[in-house]
């Protein structure tokens, strides 16, 4: 689990479970912060940014990525930014394989767009 120190945004929380606590990283309180409006955006961009929640670290996974991905639009997706391959790969270490594949098609689009 994470640590309190890399909690950047406070959206970590936790609930019980029959097999104890478990943590859950809340979306919401980006929206709750004023960084961004979480129900615009694209289901498999809350998918990758839940992950990048739990992940980040400040150092693979840093808040700017974080923002990026909250602040995602589709009509300027190079702005997007987690472009690096490595923070990318690190979203998906906990992710299940379809996510994984929206994931990697998001990501040639930044890459593609980045070039251009």
């Amino acid at each position: 689990m994470t640590s309190d120190s890399t909690n950047f945004f406070g959206a970590r929380d936790t609930f019980e479970t029959g097999s104890g606590k478990a943590a859950i990283y809340r979306l919401s309180q980006l929206e709750k912060k004023g960084i961004a409006r979480i129900d615009w955006l694209p289901f498999s961009i809350k998918v990758l940014l839940e992950s990048a929640l739990r992940n980040c670290d400040g150092r693979i996974v840093t808040v700017d990525d974080v923002e990026a991905l909250a602040n995602y639009n589709a009509k300027s997706p190079a702005q997007a930014g987690a472009s690096r391959p490595s923070t990318i790969f690190a979203l998906c270490r906990r992710l299940p394989a379809l996510c994984i594949k929206s994931i990697l098609n998001i990501w040639r689009r930044l890459c593609c767009c980045a070039k251009a």
